[in-house]
C-alpha cells in the first residue's frame, strides 16, 4: 500500500512535489522499499574485513584546536565541529547540525576531543537533523545542548519530531517532507532528499524519513548533506537552487 507524507502546514518549493511515499509504513527514496537482507548483514559481519590491513595502519588523527572565539563574534562562519556536526552562523543566526559532543557507545567512541565545552553554546536558534542514526541524532548531547537553549527551534525530517519530544525537553520542533520550506520569518532553511536510510533500533527500519537542508541567507546559501549516496537527486536540487537564485 503507497501512500504520501509531508508537513501540510508547509509550502512545497517544488511545484510537483506530491509526499513523500511510504510503502506500508516505511519512507523509500523512489518507488519500491530498498531494506538489506539479512543474509547481506551476516556476510558482512561474518567474512574479513578487505581493508583491515588499511584500516589498522591508517593512525591519522585530525587536530583539533580547542577555543571559544567562533562564539565571540559576530561574522558569519562555518565551524566543523567533527562528523556531521557543524557550527553555523548566517544572518546573525546559530545554528548547530546533527549534535554529537562525545561518544556515542562503548563501541562508538569520538576520534578527538570536542574543541570546547557543550555548554559554551548559548542563544543556538536552530538546530538541524538530518535523521535519525545514532551517530547524527544524539540524544544525550540534544539534553545537554537544550540545558543553555531550551527555545531553540529543531528542524528534522517527518516522524524524527516524535522522538524530540519524547525523550528532550525543546519547546519547538518543525518535521518537513522533502522538497519542503520551513516557515521561518529570519532566515530560509528547506528540506531536501538524500539518498538514504533510517534506523535506531531493530523493528524500525525506515519508520522516519531522512534528507538534507538547503540554508539560505541574504548574500550566502549553505548546503547540509548529512548522509547520501549518490544519486539523481543531486542534480535536482541543484536545478532548484538556481530557479530559486532568479526567481524574482
Amino acid at each position: 500500500m503507497k501512500s504520501y507524507h509531508f508537513n501540510p502546514d508547509l509550502a512545497f518549493i517544488k511545484s510537483d512535489w506530491k509526499g513523500n511515499i511510504k510503502i506500508y509504513d516505511k519512507f523509500v527514496f523512489e518507488q519500491t522499499i530498498e531494506e538489506i537482507p539479512f543474509s547481506a548483514i551476516a556476510k558482512y559481519a561474518i567474512l574479513p574485513n578487505p581493508q583491515k590491513k588499511e584500516k589498522k595502519e591508517d593512525k591519522f588523527v585530525p587536530t583539533t584546536i580547542s577555543n571559544i572565539d567562533f562564539l565571540t563574534n559576530e561574522k558569519d562562519k562555518i565551524v566543523w565541529l567533527g562528523h556531521s556536526s557543524f557550527y553555523i552562523e548566517i544572518n546573525g543566526k546559530r545554528i548547530i547540525t546533527d549534535p554529537v559532543f562525545g561518544d556515542i557507545s562503548f563501541f562508538l567512541k569520538r576520534k578527538t576531543i570536542f574543541p570546547c565545552s557543550p555548554s559554551d553554546f548559548k542563544d543556538i536558534d536552530y538546530i538541524l537533523l538530518s535523521h535519525g542514526h545514532r551517530d547524527h541524532l544524539d540524544l544525550p548531547s540534544l539534553n545537554l545542548l537544550s540545558k543553555n537553549n531550551p527555545n531553540a527551534h529543531i528542524l528534522c525530517p517527518l516522524k524524527i519530531g516524535e522522538i524530540i519530544k519524547k525523550y528532550t525537553p525543546f519547546r519547538q520542533t518543525t518535521e518537513a517532507g522533502w522538497w519542503q520550506k520551513f516557515s521561518l520569518t529570519d532566515i530560509d532553511i528547506s528540506f531536501l532528499p538524500a539518498k538514504h536510510w533510517n534506523r535506531r533500533h531493530l523493528t524500525d527500519f525506515n519508520t522516519t524519513l531522512w534528507g538534507s537542508f538547503l540554508i539560505q541567507g541574504k548574500k550566502t546559501s549553505i548546503y547540509f548533506a548529512g548522509d547520501s549516496a549518490k544519486g539523481d537527486h543531486f542534480f535536482l536540487q541543484l536545478k532548484m537552487y538556481f530557479k530559486i537564485l532568479i526567481m524574482p
